[in-house]
Parts: structure tokens; sequence; C-alpha cells
């Protein structure tokens, strides 16, 4: 498809002719279709300053000759506009049709035509239309006597619309369809970025798409992107940018609602290149980075960049200083009051809570080190769907195909065949070797954990303590699938070969399965009452410590 063009329904002119194939439908909009478009452009007159214009949705066309256009969509505006400008009694563009010739003439004559009644359904929405306007400009005049010759001042000169004008030899049929079955949909960005370079001179247009070229790279590292937007996904991610710029909430559903309203910012561009600086800034910045990364990924749903943005521009803050404070207060509102409610966290009811506390410590034992290089990557923990995983798991009841209970005997094998001199090894080979039911498998679970049992009693985790935040790391889905509910050892294991072959394990997470909380790690057999509370007392500790009045001691 060739490059979009903005253009004045002037622009269009008088001579120009469209021609709608046989392959589209004919014109169908209801009153309520036409109303909006009067009402919007009624409302644009009263608003608008400056160069500003009203702009109506996409016209793709594939020229047949001078000032001759095939119409392959668009076609439902440009005939509102045909009869809109008849009403305001002035000439028009013509347009005809491949299949009914006899519309071709009564859209062009409709004001013979209204009187009559409907004769077909071409008619009938051609003169549902034409009174409608009609009856819109007859209000308006009560109260404004020059309504006539101001909108059709609005609509020639400060109405555009998004011209495209495709190749010759394009299957336009096959065009027709992408587009209505929105395999080709146009952007806000696309259309932003043509309104940005039309008036411009060649090298003014050079720097700009550089300029463009240079924030969509940035925008689509990922580090970056998910360091400011965690959720939505965007086509040109730059649109993010302009959405941020005109203010566009989730109320506003208009596809193109952002390009509508570039014209009502002055220096849009300039603004935007503002912007992207200070995302860029803040990304640089290694405590700004880690602070919103955690608001915005954080399972809280109360800090977006716009407000964060209005935040930084407020009053309030007068100082780089001011905001890091600000936003350290803003993390500390998401956590316990008291850091030792989390030893009463409970997984399956505070999950939301616990993955916020788990987040945030696996962010400061990130910001650690020294060294300005070693970031959390928050680019992993959105992609990746991290959630909670038991340090020690000994429930199988979540395991319900035959491919997880293979999966769970064979490494129970692993771990109890150095330990335990029985016929157990033999009879769950015996077992693998065949077909078996869940009863069976949940059989030889008990005989397995009753066989560990005598000889450690510490690897088998009692009640609540299961639950317990001292039981409990972050990890990607795909990981805790590859883990398994399984016991410690076992996991411990996996773990390691999973970071051997590259894998990422979060910071906090490697650290409590090598037992760097734990005040005397004789062992790695088990996943001790003490190591859970030792690993809880490191969360409560480094959390401590951070938000001590006044002090940022990891950075």
């Amino acid at each position: 498809m060739e490059a979009l063009r903005l253009i004045s329904i002037n622009d269009i002119g008088v001579k120009s002719h469209f021609f709608v194939p046989s392959y589209q439908r004919g014109y169908r909009w209801d009153d309520q279709q036409v109303n909006n478009l009067l009402n919007d452009l009624y409302e644009f007159m009263g608003e608008r300053v400056g160069d500003q214009f009203y702009c109506l949705q996409p016209v793709v066309v594939r020229k047949r000759g001078e000032n001759n256009f095939e119409v392959i969509d668009g076609q439902q505006r440009l005939t509102t506009i045909s009869i809109l400008l008849q009403c305001l009694g002035f000439p028009t563009f013509s347009i005809s049709y491949e299949t009914r010739p006899k519309s071709q003439h009564m859209l062009a004559s409709l004001k013979d035509y209204v009187q009559e009644e409907a004769k077909d359904v071409d008619h009938h929405y051609f003169k549902e239309a034409y009174l409608t306007i009609k009856k819109w400009i007859e209000e308006k005049q009560v109260d404004e006597m020059t309504i006539i010759s101001e909108l059709y001042i609005t609509l020639g000169k400060h109405t555009k619309v998004i011209w495209y004008e495709i190749k010759e030899d394009m299957d336009v049929h096959e065009l027709f369809m992408r587009l209505n079955i929105g395999k080709i949909p146009l952007t806000n960005a696309e259309l932003i970025k043509a309104s940005l370079l039309q008036p411009l001179f060649n090298s003014e247009r050079q720097e700009l798409a550089l300029q463009w070229e240079e924030m969509e790279q940035t925008l689509q590292d990922d580090s970056f992107w998910y360091f400011i937007e965690p959720k939505v996904t965007y086509t040109n991610r730059i649109e993010f940018l302009f959405d941020i710029i005109v203010g566009k909430t989730s109320a506003d559903i208009d596809p193109f609602h952002t390009f509508y309203k570039l014209t009502q910012h002055e220096d849009f561009w300039e603004k935007t290149r503002l912007l992207f600086a200070r995302l860029r800034e803040w990304y640089a910045h290694r405590e700004t980075y880690h602070l919103i990364g955690y608001l915005l990924h954080a399972k809280t749903n109360a800090y977006s960049i716009p407000n964060l943005i209005t935040l930084y521009d407020s009053d309030f803050i007068d100082s780089k200083e001011k905001f890091i404070d600000t936003l350290s207060q803003y993390v500390r509102a998401t956590l316990p009051k008291d850091f030792k409610v989390i030893n009463d966290y409970r997984y399956g009811t505070d999950n939301r809570a616990i993955q916020n506390v788990l987040l945030f410590f696996n962010i400061l034992e990130e910001m650690r080190s020294a060294r300005d290089t070693h970031r959390f990557p928050f680019d992993h923990y959105a992609k990746e769907h991290w959630s909670l995983e038991h340090i020690h798991a000994q429930k199988t009841e979540e395991l319900n195909n035959r491919k997880q209970w293979e999966k769970w005997l064979r490494d129970a094998l692993k771990l109890i065949e150095p330990l335990v001199q029985s016929k157990l090894t033999e009879n769950i080979k015996e077992m693998l070797d065949r077909d078996f039911e869940r009863v069976e498998f949940e059989n030889m679970v008990q005989q397995v954990e009753n066989e560990l049992k005598e000889e450690n009693k510490h690897l088998f985790l009692e009640g609540e303590d299961i639950h317990s935040v001292g039981n409990l790391a972050l990890l990607d889905r795909r990981v805790n699938t590859i883990l398994g509910n399984h016991y410690y050892p076992i996991k411990f294991e996996a773990l390691k070969q999973h970071e051997r072959a590259g894998g990422y394990v979060p910071p906090a997470t490697r650290k409590a399965f090598w037992k760097y909380y734990s005040k005397q790690p004789d062992h790695f057999e088990y996943w001790a009452s003490t190591d859970q509370q030792d690993y809880v007392d490191g969360i409560v500790e480094t959390l401590n410590t951070y938000f001590k009045e006044g002090t940022h001691a990891h950075v």
C-alpha cells in the first residue's frame, strides 16, 4: 500500500468521481451515524483554534484516470459527505455504482427524490440521511443563521480524510476483504507520522523520521518497554507516548482517538521527544528504574506512567531526590505496615501480598550489587508470568495425568536409590514400564513417603509450614512446571540444571535454594523449618534496612 496522506474535502473537489465496485454493499448509514458526524463537526467548529482540523477515517482508493478513483474502503463516509454538501446547497463530487446505475442519478439529484416513496434500499438510506441532515440544519438555524456557511467552510477547508491511494496492479477485492476483517489495521502511529511529515521540507522530514526510528527502536527493546508498560501491547510502541500526551483513557474506545486529538496539542512532536527523554532518564537511573518498575508490575493496579508523569510535573516535586523519596513511599504503601506480618501470610489466601513482597525483595537483592549493570529484568517477569512456587512441595493432588505422574516417580527414584535398599525402587521401575491409574500412583507416593520418613523425618514439612512465605519463591511458570510438585532436594537439583543450561533464576529465589539466608547451611538434603524462618528473617531485615528513614541502603 502506498504512503497515506491527509487531504481536505476541498482537495477532493467537485471534479472528482468515485466508482463503487460490485463486491461492496450499498450505503447503509442510519440517522444515529449521520447525527454523530454532524454533532462532531459542530463541536469542532466551536472549539477549533489555529490550524486544527477535523479528521475523517480512512478512504482507500485506486486511481482509474484523471480525478477518477475506484473506492476500496470509505464509501459510507464519501456518500455522507456528498449528501451533506447537497443539503448545504453546494456542488459535490460524483459517485457511481457498478451494479446500481440508477443510484448515481438518484444520489446526484436527491432533492428531487426525497419526496417520493423509497423504491429500493439505496433510495431508502439516501433519503433518510438527507432528511436527517436537513432536520439537523433547520434546528440549528433557529439560533444560528450562519450555520450553513460556517459548516460549509468547516467541511471544505478544515475537514480532512486519511487518503490511501494504492497501486494499480493490486488485487482490490482481496484488499477490501482484508481491510474489512481487520487484517490490515491502520494505527494511530502511522496516521500521526503522516500528519507530522506532510507539512515539512525534505531535510526536516529526514530529521523527524530519524528521531522517530530511534525512539521506536528503543521502545522495541523489551528491557526498556516492560519497564514502562507491562500490560498493553502496541504494534508501534511509539503510540504509547502519543496516548500519554493526549490523555487517552480506557473509556476512549475509538481506534483513532489519539490521532483525532493530535491537532489539539501544539508542539506535539516536541512534547513526544521530551516525554521520551524523561522515560529514558528514569530508565538510566538505577533507583528510579527499580522503584517505577516495581510500582508498574506490583499487583495493585494503582500506578501507571501517566500518573507518575503527573506526579513528577507537580509543584510537590521540587527535586529528583524528592521524586525518588516519593516513589519509595508509594512502594512502602504496597507492602505490609509491619513486616513481621509476613510470617503470618499463607499461600492461597494472601497470594497477591506475598507476590508483592517477594517481587520487591528480589529487586532489592538485584540492587545489592555495586555494579550498575545489575538490574531486575522486568521483561522476564512480565513475559514469563512469574508466580509463586513452593521451595519444598509434597502434595501430588495437582498432578493429574500420566506424564506428570511418571515424571514425579522418575524424580523420586533419583532421591531414594542412594538412600533406600529395598524392593521399592524395583517396584517403581516396574510400574513405569506399564500402564497405571491414579489410585496406583497415589499408593506408590505413600510408599515412597513412608520409606523416606524412616530415612529422614526432616524431609517432610507439616501443616501450614508448607504454605508459609518461608517455603515460597518466585519463578516463571515454565520453570515451575519443570520443577513440579516435589521435594526440596529434587527441585534444587532441577533448578541447578536449569541455570547451567542458561536459564534465569531470580536472585532471591536462587539464594533461597542455595541456602544463602540459612544461618547453618550444612546440608542440602531437606528444607527445614529453621531454613524457612531464616529465609523470612532475611526478607524482613532487607525490607527494614531499605525503608529506614532517609536511607536507601542498597543503591
